[in-house]
């Protein structure tokens, strides 16, 4: 291959100096050529053994890599180490969905609602929702926790049922989860 490129440019500077460059010079070329080219296999062959020490240094460390691998674990615990990391953080995979219904003659409010478990493992019990009644400045006048009793499974959802009464001046109810058991 690199014959024919170096046949092909000596034909391109023999037909561009029409015929004026001497069998010496096309000789001094040639020679020309081929030191070039020997020059640039010598440069590959010293870039490929450098890469071919790099490959043996690398293929060495893996090796010692290989030797100090992490053991595999069973599908039974890789499903425990999930469900205790989302049982560390019940509020990251518990949430809340509620309206508010206000009695004017007896002063209850009712607060009914659902709380979802987006978990994939993990199961939770006893919901703390912490009910805060705040004036229309958003002043919290007081807060109360009310507990839900109840067992929420991954990808389920349970409902619930507050009844309290609000102090007075309070004109904003929120309700949010404060925390949860890791069953």
């Amino acid at each position: 291959m690199k014959t024919f490129y170096s046949f092909i440019f000596l034909s391109v500077l023999f037909s561009s100096c029409n015929n004026s460059i001497s069998e010496k010079e096309l000789d001094l070329r040639e020679r020309e050529l081929k030191l070039r080219e020997r020059e640039l296999s010598m440069v590959q062959n010293a870039t490929n053994d450098e890469n071919n020490q790099t490959n043996e240094s690398n293929s060495a460390s893996n090796s010692n890599s290989y030797s100090k691998r992490i053991p595999v674990k069973t599908e039974s615990e890789l499903r425990q180490d999930l469900d205790s990391r989302e049982g560390q953080n019940p509020k990251n995979y518990l949430s809340l969905d509620y309206n508010l219904t206000y009695k004017v003659l007896t002063g209850e409010d009712k607060i009914s609602g659902t709380v979802f478990n987006s978990a994939s493992m993990a199961t939770f019990k006893d919901v703390v929702l912490t009910v805060t009644y705040s004036t229309a400045t958003d002043t919290r006048l007081d807060k109360k926790d009310f507990v839900i009793y109840d067992y929420v499974y991954p990808g389920s959802s349970i409902p619930f049922v507050i009844k309290t009464y609000s102090p007075q001046g309070t004109k904003k109810i929120g309700v949010t989860i404060k925390t949860a058991k890791h069953d």
